[in-house]
């Protein structure tokens, strides 16, 4: 769940931990997981997503399994600059209505289907234009990127939802993770294990991707008709249930208030929760929706009588995303590149709207940063335990080469389970060395490798920080998004991805193992 400063950490180096140190590291990595996967296990301890990465991250430290110069050295400051530099990009554009603008065109093009050719048909057609800009985003941004770019525009959608007959809260949310990890797998920049991958592999760009391309085009097809059939089923379980509900009560059954984007964004806490007034609650997202409409309305009349500041700054917000995508994919750092963009847009906004940009910088969503600079220390903490070196030593004596398909699903099933218990990057970090030494130094075992470790992601709701990012966008999809209902779709999903998938890579790196790497 990490990014490259795990490259600079390498396990050969580090010193054995003696064996409270292991029970200490392992005690705390389970339990953060634990509330990775159920934030309110007991009501007595509502940890949360974030403060419970952070504690197990001090007591590690305390314990002394790492120190604090290799906890904070262990903090992989370009994943951190992307995520805040992608949100600070969100909140730049939603300031320019594009997350409205986005969802709306959802629902558009969910209406004019469904006129055509039947209700049924608009949630499919909505989730297929999500699925495309998730993928795209994942390829220009990386996964982590596209989930945080995304986030608005899915959750207005989801409030938006009886625009778009029968679509689903939770498969909205399905969407824009599994899409955004399954189209990362097809470059070398879509996420952090492929990036550490082109470098001990030695595969160039242009050769990763032409492999990659065709088995990830038809995986998102596989996982887009899997979407559409979850969301059918789960919209007649609920049907059902509305009905069973009617039928037990005499009292017609009030459907539950939409909100928009701006009242989910206030909603910190809520009624069944922490008992607090329902009424209180919509007022202050009444007083904060006001708020958002009084800035829009301040931003517009500047712009009125000057239309051409308007389109010119279209245009350079347009000019500076095209310039960050084509520095990500000439080598340059994701994460400055990406934070210099954002810093960049702030600066724009500044100028055109005559305003102190210092309330965009509110948008930023600490929580997320906080679970992952938690993260990193406790994975950083797991990987100086040697356990995982071990483990892996005794399945690579079992898998040999990667040239049958027991050897080839054993690897798979290997790396895809170590990746849903410590993190795909973890994992590549431990495997890449040891094949870049041994016998399965070909392009066949980095592809897979790459493959296995990326839908892995999508196993379940811990298995991807990306698949974190969705679920904590918003009090709400916290709720929305757990782990059972994520794992009712996951499994299925990443068996069907990986069988259609592997196949084609083996087929793909054979046809074209001819070509010079």
């Amino acid at each position: 769940m990490g990014g490259d400063a795990f490259a600079e950490v390498v396990p050969d180096e580090l010193d054995h931990t003696n064996t409270f140190q292991n029970v200490v590291a392992w005690t705390a990595f389970i339990v953060v997981i634990w509330f990775l996967a159920f934030p309110r296990p007991v009501r007595w301890l509502p940890l949360g997503r974030s403060l419970a990465p952070l504690l197990g991250a001090a007591f590690v430290v305390a314990c002394g399994v790492l120190t604090p110069s290799e906890a904070f050295s262990s903090i992989d400051g370009d994943t951190m600059l992307l995520l805040m530099g992608m949100m600070l990009i969100a909140s730049c554009l939603s300031r320019r209505r594009l997350s409205v603008l986005l969802s709306e065109t959802f629902v558009i093009l969910s209406k004019r289907v469904s006129s055509r050719f039947g209700e049924k048909t608009s949630s499919g057609v909505s989730l297929t234009f999500l699925s495309f800009c998730s993928s795209v985003g994942s390829v220009l941004l990386t996964n982590d990127g596209a989930c945080v770019f995304l986030g608005d525009p899915a959750l207005h959608l989801i409030h938006q939802k009886e625009s778009v007959a029968q679509l689903q809260e939770v498969v909205v949310l399905l969407a824009v993770c599994t899409c955004a990890n399954i189209s990362s797998s097809c470059v070398l920049t879509g996420n952090p294990q492929n990036a550490i991958i082109g470098a001990h592999s030695g595969l160039v760009f242009w050769r990763f991707t032409m492999l990659m391309i065709v088995p990830c085009l038809v995986s998102l097809l596989v996982n887009l008709l899997l979407l559409i059939v979850a969301n059918s089923v789960w919209a007649q379980t609920e049907s059902r249930f509305m009905r069973l509900i009617q039928r037990r009560t005499t009292e017609p059954i009030q459907q539950p208030q939409s909100h928009s984007i701006v009242e989910l964004s206030v909603i910190v806490s809520t009624p069944e929760l922490d008992g607090s007034d329902p009424e209180a609650t919509d007022n202050s997202c009444q007083e904060s929706e006001q708020t958002q409409q009084d800035e829009c309305q301040e931003v517009s009349s500047a712009f009125k009588g000057q239309r051409w500041v308007f389109v010119l700054h279209w245009i350079l917000i347009v000019v500076s995303i095209f310039s960050m995508v084509l520095l990500l994919f000439l080598g340059f750092s994701v994460g400055w590149t990406i934070l210099s963009t954002a810093l960049v847009l702030c600066m724009m906004d500044a100028i055109v709207s005559f305003d102190d940009p210092s309330f965009i910088f509110q948008n930023i969503r600490w929580p997320i940063l906080c679970m992952f600079g938690g993260l990193f220390i406790l994975t950083s903490a797991i990987t100086k335990t040697k356990t995982l070196t071990t483990i892996w030593s005794l399945l690579d004596s079992h898998i040999g080469s990667l040239d049958s398909f027991t050897s080839i699903a054993l690897f798979g099933v290997s790396v895809v389970v170590l990746s849903n218990l410590i993190g795909n990057v973890p994992v590549v970090m431990l495997v890449a060395p040891l094949l870049e030494q041994g016998e399965n130094n070909n392009a066949r075992s980095w592809l897979l490798l790459a493959w296995f470790s990326t839908i892995a992601g999508n196993l379940t709701l811990v298995g991807s920080a990306a698949n974190l990012i969705v679920a904590e966008t918003s009090p709400h999809t916290s709720t929305v998004l757990n782990f059972w209902r994520y794992f009712a779709f996951g499994p299925l999903s990443t068996f069907l991805v990986l069988a259609t998938g592997t196949p084609l890579i083996i087929l793909f790196e054979y046809l074209f193992s001819s070509s010079p790497a």
